[in-house]
């Protein structure tokens, strides 16, 4: 079934320094219990320190770029604010929308968790296709928020809203095969800015999370009915697969849409020979 993705608004970073950016105590309690194995214009002119470049030279080249992303990371996933990069986890994202065929829902004041412990396998440049692709694995990836659901999903009627809390897990951290596997893939293009440097700008892309475990728990179905709200639970739980195969296009839509949103705002801070060496 294909998805339809909403307009998402732009995900929204916190100030380290200001609200404290860790989810409520009975979130991560939740996320434990669903996954108990437990990631005015202006731009700079020069990479962050912690990036290191990578040779275009360099026959090996992926491998380089692999070593340099697992090292900076860590970094990353903090946040940089001068290359316009949020606080990664948790992630704050003001709403995703997923409409689908026979349903609509949404996630408000989401907060993501688990990028802290991704785990990338690959990154792969294609300098002549203009393309990137990045390959990871995710012991758990959890969401929480408040939702709003209406239709029919795996042919159930269901509507209702209030709090949720998801998570895409793996059954067992010693086989790293039973993972959550991620990819994301761009295209990209060259163009010169209002500033006369010349900029890597994210065009295309598509992110696949494919899932070893899933596991949701929306609060106050069916206008606070406990009994038919448990129910349902249960069932979409015992049916994950089924649900994933209904929604997973359109939430890998807009949660794809999220993460690329601050890449392309970050590769447009440091101008594109500054981003490898032996640019001509």
């Amino acid at each position: 079934m294909t998805g339809k993705l909403s307009h998402i608004p732009e995900p929204q970073a916190r100030d380290r320094n200001g609200e404290d950016p860790r989810p409520p105590r009975h979130l991560l309690l939740a996320s434990q219990r669903n996954c108990p194995q437990v990631t005015c214009h202006y731009r700079l002119f020069v990479a962050a320190d912690y990036i290191k470049k990578c040779s275009i030279k360099d026959p090996n080249f992926d491998a380089c770029a692999l070593k340099n992303a697992k090292e900076s990371l860590p970094n990353l996933i903090t946040g940089d604010t001068e290359h316009k990069i949020p606080v990664l986890d948790p992630l704050f994202v003001e709403e995703l929308r997923v409409d689908a065929k026979t349903i609509n829902s949404s996630l408000r004041r989401a907060t993501v968790t688990g990028l802290k412990i991704v785990s990338l396998k690959s990154v792969r440049f294609d300098f002549d296709k203009k393309s990137i692709a990045v390959e990871a694995v995710l012991p758990v990836l959890n969401f929480t928020g408040d939702y709003e659901v209406k239709g029919k999903l795996i042919g159930i009627p269901i509507y209702g809203n209030g709090p949720m809390n998801a998570s895409l897990c793996t059954y067992s951290l010693h086989k790293p095969e039973n993972n959550t596997k991620g990819n994301y893939r761009t295209t990209y293009d060259l163009a010169k800015l209002d500033d006369g440097e010349v900029y890597l700008v994210l065009q295309d892309h598509r992110l696949t999370v494919d899932p070893a475990h899933a596991t949701v728990e929306l609060g106050n179905l069916f206008g606070g009915n406990e009994v038919l709200g448990y129910y349902v639970n249960k069932l979409i739980n015992a049916n994950w697969r089924a649900v994933l195969k209904q929604l997973g296009e359109s939430i890998n839509e807009a949660f794809g849409l999220t993460i690329h949103r601050i890449f392309s705002e970050a590769a447009k801070t440091v101008p594109y020979k500054d981003f490898f060496d032996d640019i001509e």
